[in-house]
């Protein structure tokens, strides 16, 4: 179970941890010049993707990280890579 009253503002400072990877994002030039612009990269609903694999791939991922994270925290950390990864 999630502790804490905002379990949101947990996630969220855990999701601004900088990847050690690269991320890809394909975009036209438009695209990137208004990524540039406003400092920000918007994710589309999934039933509007191009590819049907980009959502399992995706949750994929963010399996194997969790599982990571899951490894190397203790307390409410743990806690809440646990809830996640239900």
């Amino acid at each position: 179970m999630l502790t804490g009253e905002r379990p949101i503002t947990e996630i969220n400072s855990f999701i601004r941890v900088r990847p050690q990877g690269l991320l890809h994002h394909y975009t036209t030039s438009a695209g990137l010049i208004g990524i540039f612009e406003s400092r920000e990269i918007w994710a589309s609903s999934i039933q509007h993707l191009n590819d049907s694999e980009e959502y399992s791939h995706a949750l994929k991922l963010l399996t194997a990280e969790l599982e990571i994270r899951l490894n190397k925290e203790t307390g409410t950390k743990r806690d809440l890579f646990e809830e996640l990864l239900k």
